[in-house]
This record gives structure tokens, sequence and C-alpha cells, in this order.
């Protein structure tokens, strides 16, 4: 089959192959928007159900976001190698098998494999379809291909949350994920039929920096993930994780610099901005998203909200996203990228304030205008941010540069995620330690309500202590969140914003 680009849009072949490939990229890209949003509302069901702590569960986030970082940085080359077209139907097969396995699983080692799967197959199929739409159009008409392309993919994040919610208020969690695979499945079989391919390439892939960094980031996570639960120092588990993180980095260090033709080309770093921007999306990727994660936590665990209402308040994020998809549109090109980033990164932390403020009845209109204003913030973050850090490579080293960058995007918010359970797991134990403190019958206080010689009252006087502990636990964790977002604005006074020479 010829590419699509080769005939004019405007014959009658071209035009139905064109729309067949919309339709399969949009019903790919709803399939994989609704998985990104969906599962963080199930979260609290799946912890409930698998008699899961926090850390663990937060395993079924992790894993998909080291499964997408792994896959975002090789789709180039496994689309180079074997041709698009075997490597997205590839991936949507495996995605397929993946959203049963989710549904069928019966323990948390089963759910955290398959959504590790998940990212793997789920991450190629964003800039696969993006690129397909893209083709099926003239150059002339790109910009409408890729409005196209984008009304699939945000409209999908802004309403999956709603969905999700009701679908766990009817059927359970494990079908947020069965209701999916019929379009996923008629995707699949849609693609074989539309889908151009491209020819194989011979090109090489560095496979050892490849597996070397993987394995040092995979190290480093379990080592974070579990370092609170076993005692950091005192477990001998935690040590040999983080001495086998520092070793897979020193091999991938000692094979990369000063090599050619290696997984990471260490020529991008000659550009100033580039390598700033690496710091600065890992450090974004560390806290821009986890409020999704924690609210719906939050939300079930202390404030005892409904699944419903969780997604009802989650889908505000959405919203706050696409109207400034809208405006940061038209200002991109007419205002300067590092202010944009400011007002994001402002618009990001000043939530944050109110956040760490927060106790166990916060008000529903308090969590939807924080969550809007986060999804606000994104907007004016993504599109600057990339157009900084990456806007003086050649056309030669984008790919390698838009690879590595959202690598170092997926590495951080793992990390990231990680990170901040430990921190919130060990200042709820903290903070239990310190309000049980002054639940004693020695209190004249506790002596005289009686409420201590009730043992059903130490039951419930036990439970709201946990309640207590964690929204404090949950308000230390936004407060940090916050400091950190604002940290990163004077790095913007690094970032250049004249034409540096091409790399």
């Amino acid at each position: 089959m010829s590419a699509v680009t080769d005939t004019p849009i405007e014959s009658a072949k071209p035009r139905k192959l064109a729309l067949g490939l919309i339709l399969c990229a949009i019903l790919s890209n709803v399939s994989y928007s609704i998985m990104w949003n969906s599962v963080v509302v199930a979260l609290p069901h799946m912890q409930g159900q698998f008699a899961a702590t926090k850390d663990q569960v937060a395993w079924v986030m992790i894993a998909y976001l080291l499964g997408s970082g792994i896959a975002t940085s090789v789709i180039g080359w496994f689309s180079s190698r074997f041709g698009r077209k075997r490597v997205f139907c590839s991936a949507l097969a495996l995605f397929c098998v993946s959203l049963v396995g989710c549904g069928v699983a019966t323990s948390m080692e089963e759910m955290v494999f398959w959504r590790l799967v998940q990212g793997l197959a789920g991450a190629p199929m964003v800039p696969l379809t993006q690129i397909l739409v893209v083709n099926a159009f003239p150059p002339e008409q790109h910009s409408r291909a890729t409005s196209i392309w984008a009304f699939g993919f945000i409209s999908a994040n802004l309403f999956s949350p709603v969905l999700a919610g009701n679908i766990i208020a009817s059927l359970g969690w494990e079908w947020i994920f069965l209701i999916i695979l019929p379009f996923s499945l008629l995707a699949l079989v849609w693609s074989f039929f539309v889908v151009p391919d491209t020819e194989p390439s011979g090109e090489k892939l560095d496979w050892f920096g490849f597996m070397t960094l993987i394995l040092a980031v995979g190290a480093l996570q379990v080592g974070l993930a579990r370092g609170e639960r076993l005692g950091w120092g005192d477990s001998v588990e935690v040590l040999i994780l983080l001495s086998c993180a520092g070793f897979f980095l020193y091999w991938f260090l000692v094979h990369t610099i000063g090599k050619p033709n290696t997984f990471v080309d260490t020529k991008l770093f000659r550009s100033r901005n580039f390598s700033l921007g690496l710091t600065f999306i890992f450090l974004i990727g560390v806290v821009l998203y986890l409020p999704m994660f924690f609210l719906p936590l939050m939300l079930r665990d202390v404030a005892d909200y409904p699944p419903e209402a969780i997604g009802n308040i989650l889908m505000s994020r959405g919203a706050g996203t696409v109207c400034t998809l809208l405006l940061v549109g038209f200002l991109r090109d007419r205002v300067e990228p590092k202010l944009l980033v400011t007002i994001g990164l402002l618009m990001a932390a000043g939530p944050t304030w109110f956040m760490a403020r927060w106790s166990v009845d916060v008000d529903p209109g308090q969590v939807i205008m924080a969550n809007f204003f986060q999804g606000l913030s994104a907007g004016f973050i993504w599109a600057p941010v990339n157009k900084l850090a990456l806007g003086d490579l050649r056309d030669a080293a984008q790919d390698k540069g838009y690879a590595l960058f959202y690598l170092v995007f997926d590495i951080g918010n793992a990390i990231g995620t990680a990170a901040f359970i430990t921190f919130w797991t060990h200042y709820a134990a903290i903070n239990r330690a310190w309000i049980s403190e002054s639940v004693t019958p020695y209190s004249d206080t506790w002596r005289q309500s009686g409420l201590l010689d009730d043992g059903e009252n130490l039951g419930l006087i036990a439970d709201e202590m946990t309640r207590q502990a964690a929204v404090i636990a949950f308000n230390n964790c936004y407060f940090a969140m916050g400091v950190i977002l604002i940290a990163l604005i004077p790095l913007l006074l690094l970032f250049k914003t004249g034409k540096e020479p091409n790399h």
C-alpha cells in the first residue's frame, strides 16, 4: 500500500482511507486516555479488595509509568526497525490482552504486572496515532489533522473520570478495564485494513545502554518504594536494590559518555536548554500529577466520598486543561515561553497552599476549584517547556531528544509517586503517634468524658485518630509539592531565549 500522502486527499479513495485512519486513531486514543484517567478513581477500591497499603497500591500507577517510559524511549526504533503497522497492531493487541489481565486480576501482584504490560503497550499508541492521522492529510492540512487527533484524546481525558466513577459505582472497578475492551478490539481489527505500513530499516539499538539505564531506574524505584516499610539502612533488600541502582547507572555512564551511537546521544547535551529542560521536566514529573493520585485516596479514605462523586470532582482537572490548551495555542507564538511556564507553575502551586489546610470534612467545591486550577497549569507548562527544551535541536536530533525528554518525565513521575507515598506513610505514622499521646485516661478531659470506658467508643476514636493523622500527612505532601513548584521558577532564568547553535 502506498503512503497516504502520495495521493491527493481530494480523491475518493484517499478520503475514505483518511476517515478510516481517523476513526482508528480516535478509538485507540479513547481507550488509552480512559485507562490513564480512570484507574486513579479505582485505586481506593483496589486497595480495599486486595487488602493493600497505600505504598502497595501506588505500584498500580508506578508500574504503568515505568512501562510507558520504557516504551516511549524506544518506540522510534521499533517503528523504524519493524514497520509502523506491525508495531501499532502489536501494541493494540497487547493492550487488549492487558485489559483482560487487569480486569480479572485476583492479587496486587497480578494487577501490577498487567499494568506494567499496559504501560508498555499503551504508550506507543499516542505518538503513532498522531503520525497516522497527520500522514493521512496533505502538508497544508497537518494543523487540521492534529486538531482532529487531539479532539478524541482530550475529550476522553475530560470525561473518563466521570465515566469511571459511575462504572465503579454500578458494576465494580474491574469493569473500567473490561468495558473498554470492545472498543480496543474494534480499533485492532480496523487497523489491519487502514493503517499503511512502512519499510523496515536495519537501524540498530544500543541494547546495553538501554538495559543498564532501565535496570538502574527500576532498582532505584523499588528501593524507594520499599525503603520506608523495610527500614531503609536496616534492610538488606533495600541496600541491595540501591546498590544495584548505583552499579547499573555507573555502567550506563561508562558505556555512554564520549562514545558514538549509544542509547542516549551525548551530543544532545551540548544544548544548554536541552540539559536544563531534562532537569526541569524531571522535577515537573515528580510533583505536577501527584494530586491525580493522592486526591482519590484522600477523598475515599479520609472524607468517605462515593466513587461517582470522586469521578465528577476529578473531571474538573480535565476541564481546566482543555481551557488552557485553547488559550496557549493562541499565546504560544506571541508570549515569551518562560512567562507562560511561570504562570503555569504559580497556578499549580497556588492551590497546594489551600490543599495543605484541608480537613477531613473538605468541601467538594474546594477540591473542584483546586483541581481545575491545576488542570489550567498543565497547559501553560507543557507546550512552552517543550519549546524551551527542544526548540533549538536539529530535525535529526529532535526524535532522540523527544524520546529522552518524555522518558525523563515518566521516570520523574514514577520516582515522585514512590517518594511521596513514602513521605506520606512516614508522616501518617508520626502524626498517629503524636495524636494518640493526648488520648489517655490520665488526661482530665478524656477521663471526665467517659468515652474511654466504652470498648465501642475506643474503636471509633482509633479510626478518627487514623483519619486525622492521614489528612495531616496529605497536607504535608501538598505543601511539599507547592514548595518544589515555586522553587522551579528561578530555574527558568537559566534558559536562553535566543537561538543557540543547532546540534
